[in-house]
């Protein structure tokens, strides 16, 4: 008598077409995962930026503000100052400056017709000349839609 043998080897079509589809929905669970790590990533990194970016702004305004030597005027959206330089080759200058924001949303902070700032949410400049204090508060599109707001205090040394 003999006795046939049947091919154990190899997979059928099957066991093939299961595993196919098991790994595509393993992969795609995976993909989604994957997808939202990547925006946290993304949205994290673009509030890094423009935080660095407004506090470097405000820096430099608190150093502007300082020197102030006179506030010829000053709105709820701009402020027309002069400021004092000290050059260690022509001596100390006035210089006049105007800080301005059109109150549009998204236009830019200006200093001197130059940008400072993009995509300026909104804007406000407060300027106590009984107290001889400057409050400045930017707030800005970080992210995704998502505003934040920066403020600052300053009080000019010259006033």
């Amino acid at each position: 008598m003999r006795m046939i043998c049947r091919n154990t080897h190899g997979f059928t079509l099957i066991e093939i077409i299961a595993t196919l589809v098991i790994s595509g929905v393993v992969m795609a669970i995976a993909g989604m995962g994957m997808s939202i790590v990547l925006d946290g990533y993304f949205f994290a990194s673009d509030t890094s930026k423009t935080a660095t970016n407004v506090q470097a702004v405000l820096s430099r305004l608190e150093k502007e503000f300082t020197v102030i030597q006179n506030v010829n005027s000053a709105t709820s959206t701009s402020i027309d100052f002069d400021g004092c330089r000290t050059d260690g080759a022509t001596g100390t200058t006035t210089e006049n400056h105007i800080l301005s924001w059109s109150g549009t949303a998204g236009d830019p902070l200006l200093l001197d017709g130059n940008r400072l700032l993009n995509n300026v949410t909104s804007f406000s400049l407060t300027f106590d000349a009984a107290l001889k204090i400057i409050e400045v508060s930017v707030t800005i599109n970080v992210a995704q839609g998502i505003d934040s707001t920066f403020s600052t205090r300053i009080r000019p040394r010259n006033l």
